[in-house]
Formats: structure tokens, sequence, C-alpha cells
């Protein structure tokens, strides 16, 4: 883990209402994509793919019912690595992509996920291993996110347990999140204290 002492957390709203738009725009500030659902088809999903694919974004899908506990990390690693080689930068910013805890809750509850984020984002920005070549090392220093419930929220949580410099989450306009029962909530104090275990976030 990275020993920075200040973690800039902030939370903000998209600037066009929508969870498309909100979308459209935490990918904008993205470069890499990793999108962790058990179901790829929902309309959630479809944005975040075709939106990756249009601003030429790395995506890597991740079936999270089958494949992240076993996925090889290291091949995650590479092709982030890669793709940093490929665009000339020393410096990446991440996005934590996928399925609302209302489409997950049949296979666990918001605190299994947030863990098994967190075992998986450890494992793949091991910076160990992060290097372009032997005189260039790669960072993962902002981690960008539209902070709704399910994996979104455990990125949150992953990205600032592994202390990556600053992170930003940028909520549909109107402070929009979904329940475990698929219900539209719209409150910003709410949206927020789902993060309070963190340090006190600049808003």
């Amino acid at each position: 883990m990275r020993n920075i002492q200040n973690i800039n957390l902030k939370f903000c709203e998209a600037d066009l209402k929508g969870y498309k738009q909100r979308t459209c725009q935490v990918i904008k500030a993205s470069d890499v994509v990793i999108a962790l659902a058990a179901d790829f088809t929902t309309y959630g999903e479809i944005a975040t793919l075709q939106t990756a694919k249009t601003y030429g974004k790395l995506y890597i899908p991740i079936d999270i019912t089958k494949d992240i506990c076993f996925t090889d990390t290291s091949k995650v690693r590479s092709l982030i690595i890669q793709y940093a080689k490929f665009k000339k930068k020393s410096s990446l910013i991440l996005n934590i992509a996928g399925n609302g805890i209302y489409t997950l809750k049949k296979f666990g509850n918001q605190e299994m996920f947030d863990d098994l984020v967190s075992d998986f984002l450890n494992s793949v920005l091991d910076l160990s291993d992060m290097s372009i070549d032997k005189f260039v090392s790669m960072s993962i220093d902002k981690f960008v996110s539209g902070g709704q419930t399910g994996i979104d929220e455990a990125g949150i949580k992953a990205a600032y347990q592994y202390r990556i410099p600053n992170i930003t989450v940028i909520a549909p306009k109107g402070w929009a999140f979904r329940d475990k029962d698929g219900k539209d909530i719209y409150d910003k104090d709410l949206f927020i204290n789902r993060f309070a275990e963190l340090v006190q976030p600049v808003v």
C-alpha cells in the first residue's frame, strides 16, 4: 500500500442530468475502465462499453460471477501497462465500473463486494510491477467514479484503501443513486454518507 498522507476525495454533480450523461462524463475523464459485472446486458453496462469505445479508452470486462477470483491479475496489469506505453503516459486515471447492488444482491451484499473489489484492486495495482520498461515507471494517480451502489461504491472505497491520491466521484445531477430495491434516491447527504468511514471529502 502506498504511503501517502493526504487523499483528495471530491464529490461533485455531473454537468447534465441522467445516468447516461454521468457515465459519459466519468469515462471521458478516465484512461482505463475495468468493468466488474454479473450482467453485462444492463443499460448501464452497455452504455459503459459504448462510451469507452467511442472515446478510445482501455476497457477490461470481468464477469464477477466466475472470473474475478481466478483472474490472472498480471494479465490485467499487462494490458494497463501496454496501454500506457501506447498512449505515452506515465500516469493513468482509473475507473472501476459495474452493476449496482440491486443487480448484484442475489450474489451478495455491499460489504461482500467491498471486500472483493478491494482484494482485486490491490492485486491489479501492485505498483512494484507497474513499469513500462526498466527506465520508466507507471502509476495510477487518479480514480474517477460515478458513485453508484454495488461496484462503483466498492471501487471508491478500495481506491481510498489503496491510497490513490486523487479520487473524484461524479454523481448524476440531483445526486441520484439506486438502492438495493432499484429505487432512485435524490439526496446529496444520503449519497455521500455511504462513504462516511472515509476521510472528510471535499464537496
